[in-house]
This record gives structure tokens, sequence and C-alpha cells, in this order.
């Protein structure tokens, strides 16, 4: 996946995750691996940062596919 791709997929991962409250079992687990990525832009980790962050402090909720 290019750098371009990446970013537009955690864009629209964000987006759609803020916009509805709830993030999937594997969405999680992707950013989580993603976020260790050196590959990463700074606005890219920093949107991952912020899902994880809500995910664990509860203004996210983890559901099933």
């Amino acid at each position: 996946m290019t750098s371009q791709n990446l970013t537009l997929a955690i864009a629209d991962l964000y987006a759609r995750t803020i916009a509805t409250g709830k993030i999937t079992h594997s969405h999680r687990r992707v950013l989580s691996e993603a976020a260790s990525s050196l590959e990463l832009k700074d606005h890219d980790r920093t949107a991952i940062d912020r899902l994880l962050l809500a995910i664990s402090g509860g203004q996210l909720n983890v559901v099933d596919e």
C-alpha cells in the first residue's frame, strides 16, 4: 500500500469511526499494528493515536464485524 493510499484509508476510517462512535475489532488491530510502522506520516500517526486513545477512554465502542 502506498503512503497516499494509507493516508486515505486512515482518514476514511477516522471519519467513519468518529461519525458512528464505533470501531470493529479488526480495525482496532490494524490501527495498533499501523501505529508501530516507521513509514507513517505525522498526521496519520496523530489520527491513529487519537482513535486508540478514544477507545481506551471509552469514547468509542469496539464492536463485532
